[in-house]
């Protein structure tokens, strides 16, 4: 069975934060990186949304730190694999947003950070990855 890529959900709140989930998650599903799915969807807990968690890896991206992409997740009682918190990487609620070149790092920087997480995960489970996939080494296509 040929491995399928990530799922990736947005926040895409109203603010500028939520605005950047959004550009991001669409982004990675531009470069083939992730599939950007709906998270209204998984919130209302829709059949067609709910099938496909199980047969993929899931990203949750949110904005700020009242994380409400997590907690769809929370509510609907499905696993995600990475959480990206772009209050962690240094992105600010209602700020402005990035130029091109610093929207670039930022993709890379969330690139790594679940490159991260999925590190952590694999160590917690005793499993020794030696030569990570980094993402954010793939090229846009």
């Amino acid at each position: 069975m040929t491995q399928r890529i990530p799922l990736v959900f947005a926040c895409s709140g109203c603010s500028n934060a939520g605005h950047l989930t959004d550009r991001l998650a669409r982004e990675l599903d531009r470069r083939g990186i992730a599939e950007m799915s709906c998270l209204a969807g998984m919130g209302a807990a829709k059949p067609p949304f709910l099938k496909r968690l199980s047969e993929r890896e899931v990203w949750v991206i949110d904005g700020c730190p009242i994380e409400c992409s997590l907690g769809v997740f929370d509510q609907i009682r499905q696993h995600i694999d990475a959480h990206i918190r772009l209050h962690d990487l240094g992105v600010r609620k209602n700020a402005s947003l990035p130029a091109d070149d610093d929207f670039h790092n930022l993709i890379d920087a969330v690139l790594q950070h679940v490159d991260q997480q999925k590190q952590s995960v694999l160590h917690s489970r005793g499993i020794d990855h030696s030569s990570p996939h980094d993402l954010a080494t793939q090229p846009p296509p």
